[in-house]
């Protein structure tokens, strides 16, 4: 060919990047994105080929017709535009194939488009740039697997059955070449070779053939009884067709001629007659559906009586040759000579080629005999096909829909059509329409046409016109077919069968509206200063979809305008947008907003598909009025203490004082303040206290101490907010001569580069023990506290203490890794008491019971050789790496989520020698407690999430609580990971006025349950057994397993295998008997409350035992349904209050659970558990 070929990526569709829906200026010429081509076969002489050229916008043609270059074979043709009314982005050119045109390994289309005295312009009149080619390269040359054949492919040769005698039942086979690959289509009838034998035309039909190509096809005649030709049969010299068809690749069809010179007399083939029973009587040739009635006669020689024992049958074969079924006509009647054989055709019986009949009667048993000699009776059979005898019991079925519109917007007077494909040849009569839906109502009825050329018989199209009644219409899914006005039969008259809807769709849009704005919520009135954030939700008509940054929303604050840039929000209906005050803002009468959003380099449209740009105009503005913007408050930073916690020592407060506004400090204000114990109780002011030092009296023993500032400007906004040091440790007794040392929580200095000491305070069960030795150095470039515990110490204080004590090791120090380290023998001691082990650091606490640990296992897989003693357990709260930062970062950045809190690592290890075992799995939940910096609002904290390395997300359990005063996210977990936590709002369209709205919204942000992708959920819709899995594991957060899971339906490459496995690992599920789990079967209420129950022993939620389960499901008239293995579950999911029936007294446990339920106790299982 002309040109080098291309990849095969570029077959069926080559698109550049589109601009639908951009915020954009005709700053630009129009140019080409895409070239959509024709469908993707072997096309022969007078087929038409459809291209279609994208443009970035609508363009308009005037003046010529442009042409489009085709490479066919090494010869140049033109495809011609096609015109059409208005403005479009896709131009159509169309090329008729003319005899003589071959292209065997696919055309090329040759760029540009050809102008030929066109005018290609957008709606600026700017004339469109046609020299970007068609392709991500921009090439101009683009192969195809397009491929042209207009050649009648024909006969080569003819081979013959050997010569020789042949008797009642053998075959004669006849081989005949082609001159290229062919294939036959048997469907509507078989090709044949006429035979002459003795005077009697019989017929040898294709047997023998590949349907995907060869080039030879097998011919078969079964000699009958009662015929002979001893001087040789003879052969017609042209196939004949009987309604079936052979063709090449491009259904050309074949020349049926044999060539010249082929031999039709064969001498040597001769056939002997044999004395089998004749067939006087078969049915008529024609259709015979369910209920019919098959009659076939046997006449015997006159004078024979006949007589008929047992049940013999006559063989009928429907279906292929290659995989033929057998079924029996039986014994009817019977009658001097004659014997009739009967068959009812059955539902599902299918002979569309006709049927044949077995060579001889089947005595099965019984006998056919002569009663006046008596000598059996010939049973050998005469006629063996019967072609145009044909047997259709089967309904046709929609076997499949293709769609010709592209996903696009359809205006008024433009049309689009759809084509089913049934399972066989169908006739229509009238006008049988399809229904045309959105969502689950029906908008339009596409009717049947009849002036679609070239369509296959199984093929009927059906075509919509757009009316100018169909207002912002979205098309999503096709319905039923409607047979009011016509009907749809096939060849033997059995109606259609189209019983359900298609869904796998693009969407069509029926004069498409664009999204507006229909409202703005603004913060709410009051003043706001420095560094406050003021969010702005924009809400509008529709879903949308937006991409990088796509709006920015101008605010007038005084006589400045500035820009609250995109925050969030995407495949939702709102956007929020967010302006952080500056110090040199100042608005004393309110803010205002521009009229509307300003464009910003990304994009926003309709999350509908249509590709429409949303309209920016803003209305229904919230008032504005009473925000008023004042000068910043000055800030108390740094705050700390420094000195002895020793009575009669002097205790010094230190801080740095920021001001936004560049006031000086004026009079600030100072506390001290005494609490009981080192969490902060009963804390309560020193009144003579109020400078920034503070000597420490009688009444300060065994007291907890913190220093608070008030800071004060001298011009401004002049009182800041109050900010308190952490407590110091316990104040000593004066008489006890101690090393002066740092107190403890010990506060250590960044910049430290050698490693420093000190003594630690160890509370158990909040009573102080100096039990710790704290360590601090520098290690890879990052700061390293270890607190080690001493065994002694600790082991007298829990002996003091009994069971169940809490063991909270503090450490304050700023550091990059916090780390408590005690030996395996003090964790197997702790584990023997229940006790519970407490990190406690700046910004985390790790609380986790001795017993998860699991210094056994940690034994086993060290040595158990090792002393415990000499196994370090390390428990470690720590600032990840900028490596491990980057991927949370990134996987925020995919899952379109705002980190509020940075990520924090826990770990647990054991270390002995140079051997490292990680506990990273644990039996039940483990807590950690994570400190909300201040200035976050708790309201915009959604969930707390684990990254693990790979970067995937999920959700792990999660509370926000208020400990005096201060914020914490209480995070509950099975495993050891990278956590933080995330702000992620979600909103689905189709539950605004749903019961279930707030359940559904918030385990949809936090990253429990999935919508269906179009920003709806279908709160409804049962649930699949795999779904309710999903959702449920997700929810208890835990960790998706890798393996497959050990259920025959469920492959590793199924989407809910890891949830399935999850959940079989966890106890949680256990599939049915015979292996398999039914992964896309509804679940049933009692099925999941069964699953539920089992939950709860992960949770540690206990139903009360108290009762029994006729005392429980009493309340329910129809508890009796319940199957007996679900009783318990269905006691314990009600005891609980995570179910109730679906009334006061209906339980309904074998009706199956929607959506919204199973969200709905998943919710309730979590909030019973304490865990949200």
């Amino acid at each position: 060919m002309a040109f080098k070929k291309m990849t095969a990526a570029l077959l069926v569709f080559l698109l550049l990047t589109t601009s639908l829906g951009v915020i954009q200026t005709h700053a630009a010429s129009p140019t080409t994105t895409g070239l959509n081509l024709p469908l993707v076969k072997t096309y022969k002489a007078g087929e038409v080929l459809n291209f279609t050229v994208v443009f970035i916008e609508n363009v308009n043609v005037t003046g010529g017709t442009p042409g489009l270059q085709l490479d066919i074979g090494g010869t140049m043709r033109e495809a011609s535009y096609t015109y059409v009314s208005g403005s479009s982005k896709y131009l159509q050119f169309s090329y008729k194939i003319q005899p003589g045109d071959n292209d065997a390994d696919g055309i090329q289309v040759v760029g540009p488009v050809q102008l030929n005295g066109a005018s290609i312009t957008n709606i600026a009149a700017e004339a469109a740039d046609l020299g970007n080619g068609f392709g991500p390269s921009g090439a101009l040359v683009l192969d195809t697997a397009i491929k042209i054949d207009t050649v009648t492919p024909s006969i080569l040769s003819v081979s013959y059955p050997s010569d020789q005698t042949y008797t009642v039942g053998e075959p004669l086979l006849f081989t005949v070449v082609f001159s290229e690959n062919i294939v036959v289509n048997t469907r509507y009838g078989k090709p044949y070779l006429s035979l002459n034998i003795g005077g009697t035309e019989v017929r040898a039909d294709a047997e023998q053939y590949l349907s995907n190509g060869s080039n030879q096809i097998v011919f078969q005649y079964i000699v009958e009884a009662g015929l002979e030709d001893l001087d040789g049969i003879t052969i017609d010299n042209e196939m004949k067709m009987y309604g079936g068809t052979i063709e090449d690749a491009a259904h050309n069809s074949i020349n049926p001629v044999f060539p010249n010179g082929t031999v039709t007399a064969l001498p040597g083939v001769q056939v002997s007659a044999g004395g089998a029973s004749f067939i006087t009587e078969i049915p008529h040739a024609g259709y015979y559906k369910e209920g019919d009635i098959l009659n076939f006669a046997f006449l015997y020689n006159p004078g024979v009586t006949v007589d008929v024992t047992g049940e013999p049958y006559l063989p009928l074969f429907f279906g292929t040759t290659e995989a033929p079924t057998e079924h029996q006509a039986k014994v009817a009647a019977v009658s001097g000579n004659k014997v009739i054989f009967q068959y009812m055709v059955q539902s599902g019986d299918e002979a569309l080629n006709g049927i044949r009949v077995g060579s001889a009667i089947q005595l099965n048993g019984g006998s056919i005999i002569d009663s006046s000699v008596p000598t059996p009776l010939p049973i050998a059979v005469n006629k063996l096909a019967l072609s145009d005898v044909r047997v259709d019991a089967v309904l046709p079925k929609v076997q499949h829909f293709f769609y010709t519109p592209i996903n696009q917007n359809y205006v008024t007077g433009e049309s689009f059509e759809f084509r089913i494909r049934f399972t066989e040849p169908v006739k229509v009569s009238g006008t049988p329409s399809l229904s045309l839906m959105s969502g689950a109502r029906s908008v339009a009825q596409a009717v049947y046409v009849s002036d679609v050329p070239g369509l296959e018989p199984t093929d009927l199209v059906f075509r919509y016109t757009v009316q100018d009644t169909d207002r912002d219409v979205t098309i999503d899914a096709l319905g039923l077919l409607d047979s009011t006005n016509g009907t749809i039969v096939d060849n033997g008259g059995n109606a259609s069968q189209a019983d359900t809807a298609y869904t796998n769709f693009v969407q069509i849009f029926l004069n498409a509206a664009a999204p507006t704005i229909t409202s703005v919520e603004v913060p709410e009135a009051k003043t706001y200063y420095a560094g406050d954030e003021l969010l702005f939700k924009v809400h509008f008509s529709e879903v949308v979809r937006a991409r990088i940054s796509p709006a920015i929303l101008p605010i007038t604050i005084g006589s400045n305008t500035v820009n609250a840039m995109y925050a969030s929000g995407t495949r939702t209906n709102i956007l929020t947008f967010k302006y952080v005050l500056q110090a040199s803002d100042l608005d004393t009468d309110g803010i205002a907003l521009g009229s509307s959003l300003l464009p910003n380099g990304g994009t926003l449209i309709g999350k509908d598909g249509s590709g429409l740009q949303a309209n920016l105009a803003l209305n229904n503005v919230g008032s504005t009025s009473g925000i008023i913007i004042g000068q910043a408050a000055p800030q108390a930073l740094h705050v700390s203490i420094t000195g002895t916690a020793q009575v009669g020592s002097t205790l010094t407060g230190s801080y740095t004082y920021n001001d936004a506004n560049s006031d000086e400090e004026g009079a600030s204000s100072f506390k001290w303040y005494r609490s009981d114990d080192a969490l902060g109780a009963n804390k309560t002011a020193i009144s003579e206290a109020t400078t920034t030092s503070y000597t420490l009296q009688a009444a300060d023993l065994g007291k907890y101490m913190s220093f608070e500032v008030t800071p004060i400007a001298q011009t401004g906004t002049i009182t800041g907010s109050a900010v308190e040091s952490v407590l110091t440790s316990a104040v000593a007794a004066a008489s006890v001569d101690v090393p002066t040392v740092p107190t403890s929580p010990v506060n250590v200095p960044a910049s430290t580069t050698n490693d420093t000491t000190t003594s630690v305070d160890v509370l158990v069960n909040g009573k102080v023990e100096r039990a710790g030795t704290a360590t601090t150095s520098k290690v890879n470039g990052r700061t390293v506290t270890t607190v080690t515990i001493d065994q002694k110490k600790l082991e007298d204080k829990l002996a003091a203490e009994g069971l169940g004590a809490t063991v909270i090791i503090p450490v304050n120090a700023e550091s990059d890794i916090v780390v408590g380290e005690l030996n395996g023998q003090m964790i197997q001691n702790m584990e023997s008491k229940q006790a519970v082990l407490v990190l406690r650091t700046n910004q985390a606490a790790y609380t986790i019971p001795a017993q998860q640990i699991n210094i056994d296992s940690i034994s086993d897989q060290i040595g158990k050789s090792i002393d415990l003693k000499d196994i370090m357990v390390q428990i470690e709260v720590a600032k990840p790496t900028a490596d491990a930062v980057k991927v949370v970062e990134n996987a925020a950045n995919k899952g379109a989520f705002t980190i509020v809190v940075p990520p924090i690592e826990f770990t647990v290890k054991a270390i002995y020698g140079g051997k490292t075992v990680v506990v990273s799995k644990f039996s039940a939940y483990v807590e950690r407690t994570i400190a909300i910096p201040d200035g976050v609002d708790p309201n915009m904290i959604t969930t707390g999430v684990v990254v693990e390395a790979d970067g995937s997300v999920r959700h792990v359990p999660t509370k926000i609580i208020l400990i005096d005063g201060k914020y914490y996210a209480k995070v509950n977990s099975l495993t050891n990971s990278t956590y933080s936590i995330i702000w992620n709002p979600i909103e689905f369209s189709d539950v605004a006025n749903h019961w279930a709205k707030e359940t559904i919204n918030d385990l949809g942000s936090r990253i429990v349950i999935n919508g269906t992708g179009d920003g709806s959920f279908l709160p409804e819709a049962d649930i699949t057994r795999a779904e309710f899995v999903d959702i449920l594991v997700r929810g208890l957060g835990l960790k998706p397993e890798n393996e497959a899971a050990p259920f025959s339906d469920v492959k590793a490459s199924d989407w809910y295998n890891g949830a399935i496995s999850t959940a079989y690992s966890y106890h949680l599920v256990n599939g049915l008997k015979d292996g398999s789990f039914h992964p896309n079967t509804k679940i049933t209420r009692e099925e999941a409350m069964v699953i539920t129950a089992k939950a709860m022993k992960i949770t540690g939620l206990i139903a009360n035992s108290g009762q029994s389960l006729d005392t429980i499901l009493s309340p329910y008239t129809d508890a009796a349904k319940a199957s007996s293995w679900a009783q318990s579950g269905i006691a314990d999911s009600i005891q609980t209050g995570i179910i109730t029936g679906k009334s006061g007294t209906n339980l309904a446990p074998n009706d199956y659970m929607t959506r919204a339920e199973a969200a709905t106790i998943v919710k309730r299982l979590l909030q019973k558990s304490d865990l949200i």
